[in-house]
């Protein structure tokens, strides 16, 4: 996985602060039944500082992520997304 940002407001270089594969130590299940993605990066603005980052993902986001990316490969989705034939 990769984390990066950037300035929101103007344009600007991406620093990337995490890119390393994801463990199942940074994945845990929501109490609300998503996923809670936890990873440990680079501060922003301290070259020897480190922030613990959190993305929760409802299950509805964690369909969705794979419906992206099984539309990627080709696969057809039985989500209600689909345009059908």
């Amino acid at each position: 996985m990769k984390l990066s940002v950037r300035p929101g407001k103007r344009e600007g270089e991406p620093k990337l602060l995490f890119d390393h594969l994801l463990e199942m130590e940074n994945l845990v299940e929501s109490p609300e039944g998503g996923v809670v993605v936890t990873v440990v990066a680079k501060d922003i603005y301290t070259a020897k500082a480190s922030q613990r980052f959190s993305l929760t993902f409802t299950s509805e986001e964690v369909d969705m992520i794979a419906r992206v990316q099984k539309a990627a490969r080709g696969e057809r989705s039985n989500g209600s997304a689909g345009t059908g034939s």
